[in-house]
């Protein structure tokens, strides 16, 4: 029996889905560094104490309300001018900005630069003190 090829959208989904599993890869590699580094979070984090399932933080630490974000290709449109550049998405800017004025310090980590650079401890220790992040190590 022959199958016919699926349609576009779903497809897409698909395509996705592969994306996912390499996105979850880089976020446990996230994790182990950010450990190594003494930073003190916990996963998958509410910032309202009142509503914990209303929005999520994929990395917290609550008690100093930082918030580190890892930010998959969805969270990203293409530019259309042929440059490949992309930019974030209004529901990611719009987070990061609501966290913000919650008094949330706000990292947001791009994964084609953590792929870029190997999600490295040196690049991702970078990314925290350049967001103000004070760390032990």
């Amino acid at each position: 029996m022959a199958l016919a090829d699926p349609p576009p959208e779903l497809r897409t989904k698909l395509e996705g889905l592969k994306s996912d599993i390499k996105f979850s890869v880089f976020v446990e590699e996230i994790l182990t560094i950010l450990f190594e580094l003494g930073f003190d979070h916990q996963r998958e984090v509410s910032p309202f104490e009142a509503a914990p399932g209303m929005m999520s933080i994929d990395m917290a630490c609550t008690y100093r309300k930082i918030a580190i974000e890892y930010d998959g290709p969805f969270h990203y449109l293409t530019v259309v001018d042929g440059s490949g550049r992309s930019v974030e998405n209004g529901s990611t800017k719009a987070k990061r900005r609501l966290l913000q004025r919650l008094g949330w310090k706000v990292v947001n980590l791009n994964w084609e630069e953590a792929a870029r650079n190997h999600s490295s401890k040196q690049w991702l220790r970078g990314k925290l003190v350049d967001a103000g992040v004070e760390l032990g190590t």
